[in-house]
């Protein structure tokens, strides 16, 4: 699951393809986000968050069975402090 402290703004979503065209050309969608599958495991996603200029987005993948909650995401480790382990 992908925890993320708001929507994204736009996205764009491809099986079998890339999403880079239709970000690159302006045509990511607006909206809620579709449920998508394939089984052949060929999904790219493309989740665009507009910040301002030095800011940042702190987004967490979460991998096993215990959920991350959106206001954990201040607490996390960050970059550096996962790197050093």
């Amino acid at each position: 699951a992908i925890v993320m402290p708001r929507a994204p703004s736009r996205w764009s979503v491809a099986t079998g393809r890339s999403t880079e065209f239709e970000v690159l050309g302006g045509a990511a969608h607006e909206g809620p986000f579709p449920a998508t599958r394939d089984r052949g495991a060929r999904i790219e996603a493309a989740l665009l968050h507009p910040i301002p200029h030095r800011g940042r987005l702190r987004i967490a993948v979460a991998t096993g069975h215990k959920p991350i909650a959106v206001d954990a995401l201040p607490s996390l480790a960050t970059p550096q402090e996962a790197a050093r382990g």
